[in-house]
């Protein structure tokens, strides 16, 4: 289900990769548990870096956290992920399941 879910919003938003972070229930921690690329290829997670900045504005917030060019938003331009990779947008947007 989650690669289905990446694969529709990376081919919704034309990004180049997209990943599913959920906070664990037993530490509380942000994971990574899937990644993926727009050729539907699951990235390993060697293989990039992510603001941890971002991730967790929105898990916070639980507001969508939006950047045309992160690269010049005075909110994360100083980030090293940010520098090193010098992402055109981000997209963050928290997924929120509440239990009725």
């Amino acid at each position: 289900m989650l690669t289905e879910v990446v694969d529709m919003a990376i081919a919704l938003t034309g990004a180049e990769r997209g990943y599913i972070v959920l906070r664990s229930s037993s530490t509380g921690e942000m994971q990574f548990r899937i990644a993926r690329d727009l050729n539907r290829q699951n990235l390993e997670e060697s293989r990039f870096t992510v603001s941890q900045t971002i991730i967790s504005e929105a898990a916070q917030t639980g507001q969508p956290v939006v950047a045309a060019n992160a690269l010049m938003d005075p909110r994360y331009d100083a980030q090293m992920s940010i520098v090193t990779h010098a992402p055109r947008s981000v997209i963050c947007v928290p997924l929120i399941y509440k239990v009725r």
